[in-house]
């Protein structure tokens, strides 16, 4: 018996362009380099690469480095997104849809400012969400259990009572998936994930 649903933010409830992802990978290596006292250059890019491919996410890349935990969301804040997100019918038609069914969650990295401002970018309505998680609620950044364990504690709810639908395997599903949650995979396939989904109004199959 499913009890809640919770959703990670971006490239989940967010359709990432080219231009957006361009743009993110210039800003990952310009913070890279300040917070290794680098010039931005082919060896901070090859440097920075390897960091994410070991840590999981740009937030535990930079906390890896010692620096503040709201680094990267501080400079992740410079990027507008109204100038790529675009609001996707499929995307706010079935979160609402959803809602009005199930109590619905949000786990982020983000600063709970970015998340709101994101959410109404795409048409969704924060207070849509029971609950909503972000980097001021926790110290160690998915892929870490820890925003997962906190997750589970504010559900009131077991674990395999609650459903996390994420768009990354190693940051989303499988964390989710150790603490015993039950796993989506939107826009894509997962062999850890309990469902892959490519179209996201696939998620209303969930429901009771």
């Amino acid at each position: 018996m499913i009890k809640e649903i919770w959703f990670d933010l971006n490239g989940t409830l967010t359709l990432q362009s080219a231009e957006f992802l361009n743009a993110l990978d210039a800003l990952c290596f310009e913070a890279y380099a300040e917070a290794t006292r680098q010039p931005t250059g082919d060896k901070v890019k090859d440097e920075y690469r390897r960091a994410y491919k070991k840590y999981g996410s740009k937030s535990a890349v930079f906390k890896s480095l010692g620096m503040p935990k709201d680094f990267w969301p501080n400079y992740f804040s410079q990027l507008d997104e109204s100038e790529y997100y675009q609001p996707d019918e499929r995307i706010y038609r079935t979160v609402d849809a959803i809602r009005k069914v199930l109590p619905i969650g949000l786990l982020s990295n983000s600063r709970p400012e970015r998340v709101e401002r994101t959410l109404r970018t795409v048409n969704i309505d924060p207070s849509w969400f029971t609950h909503i998680l972000t980097s001021d609620d926790i110290s160690e950044p998915k892929p870490n259990p820890q925003g997962f364990e906190l997750m589970i504690n504010r559900s009131n709810a077991n674990s395999n009572e609650l459903v996390f639908v994420g768009d990354r395997e190693d940051v989303d599903i499988i964390p989710a998936k150790r603490l015993g949650l039950v796993t989506v995979m939107v826009w894509g396939q997962s062999q850890e994930a309990d469902y892959s989904f490519d179209d996201f109004t696939e998620l209303l199959q969930l429901l009771p």
